[in-house]
């Protein structure tokens, strides 16, 4: 099935999204390895890893090609003209590395399954998977087709002062809602 062209206005959009997915895996990622805090709390620690895991699997179902993608997902081969979007996709189908990873995301956090594991989640391997994508896929995607934000950045999202210094979150973790903040600055509020 063909999917249907995107204006600009809508990739911008969901190129915001993007950025928040982002922030989100790099946040948990780097709470669920500096924070032994937050991490001794059992659901604490369960909880940055079900956030982590459910993110990552928004970022893979976005840039890689698979049988989840439906019409109205955004995903990254929306970025492309026909050509670049062949070229993206033939190195980008479902990754053998997620297989495993989506299945017991599926099992074990989105569903309650007779299935459930309860083996050791490698989430520094599918951090590093998908931060090596979303380098790529800004290398190659036009920046016309992505969100002021995304300037801002300088293509390098980085985390919230909060979580690098410990102090207290003083703002939403969402950043769409105001144009003005932005997931690496913290509020004076």
């Amino acid at each position: 099935m063909t999917r249907r062209s995107r204006s600009q206005e809508e990739l911008r959009n969901a190129s915001d999204s993007l950025i928040y997915e982002y922030w989100m895996l790099k946040g948990t990622t780097h709470l669920l390895l500096h924070h032994d805090d937050i991490t001794e709390i059992g659901l604490l620690r369960n909880a940055l890893l079900e956030s982590f895991l459910i993110h990552a699997r928004a970022l893979v179902d976005f840039f890689f090609v698979g049988k989840f993608n439906r019409e109205d997902d955004a995903i990254a081969g929306d970025y492309f003209d026909e050509r670049e979007k062949d070229s993206w996709e033939t190195h980008h189908a479902d990754p053998d590395w997620f297989k495993d990873a989506r299945a017991r995301i599926n099992k074990g956090v989105a569903h309650i399954s007779y299935e459930r594991r309860k083996d050791v989640w490698d989430y520094m391997l599918i951090e590093r998977e998908i931060s090596n994508t979303l380098d790529e896929f800004v290398k190659r995607v036009s920046v016309d087709l992505l969100s002021a934000r995304w300037e801002t950045t300088k293509h390098n999202i980085e985390l919230p002062p909060f979580l690098m210094k410990g102090g207290i979150l003083k703002t939403s973790f969402y950043p769409l809602p105001n144009p003005d903040w932005y997931p690496d600055k913290q509020g004076d509020d």
